[in-house]
C-alpha cells in the first residue's frame, strides 16, 4: 500500500509539473492546503477525492485513471469527439468503456429521478405546512 502512494505521489508531482505550477499553486486550484499535497507527494498520504474533484473541475482532460494506476496518458484525447466515439479513457475501472450516447442516456434517467425526487419532496413540505 505504501508503494502504491509514493508511486501515486510521483505522478502527481509529475502532474503538477506538467499544469506549469508548484505545489501551492496547486494546491489552491484544488481547495487543499499545500501541506496536504506535499505528504501525497512524498507518499505519507494516498491522492484524496477532495483533490480528484478539485483537479477535474479545472482540468477535465486529466486521465484520473493514470493518476491512481499509472495505466494510460496523463491527459485525456480531445474531448469535443463525436458523440458515437467510445470513451475509452472515461471507463470505469474493470467495466468495458461506455458509449458516449449511453452516458447521455444514463444522466437522462438520473435528471429523470432527480425530478421524481423534488416533486416528491415538494408534497412532503406541502404535507408538512398543513400540520401547523
Amino acid at each position: 500500500m505504501e508503494s502504491t502512494r509514493i508511486e501515486q505521489g510521483a505522478r502527481l508531482q509529475q502532474l503538477i509539473k506538467a499544469l506549469k505550477t508548484n505545489q501551492t499553486g496547486f494546491a489552491d486550484l484544488v481547495n487543499v492546503s499545500q501541506s496536504n499535497i506535499n505528504k501525497m507527494v512524498r507518499g505519507v498520504k494516498g491522492i484524496s477525492k477532495t483533490v480528484i474533484n478539485g483537479l477535474l473541475l479545472g482540468h477535465k482532460n486529466v486521465n484520473v485513471h493514470w493518476l491512481l494506476t499509472g495505466e494510460g496518458e496523463m491527459f485525456l484525447r480531445d474531448l469535443t469527439a463525436p458523440v458515437d466515439q467510445v470513451a475509452e479513457d472515461a471507463a470505469a475501472y474493470g467495466k468495458r468503456p461506455l458509449l458516449l450516447g449511453e452516458v447521455e442516456g444514463i444522466l437522462e434517467a438520473q435528471r429523470r429521478e432527480i425530478e421524481a425526487l423534488k416533486a416528491r419532496v415538494a408534497r412532503l413540505e406541502t404535507l408538512i405546512n398543513s400540520f401547523k
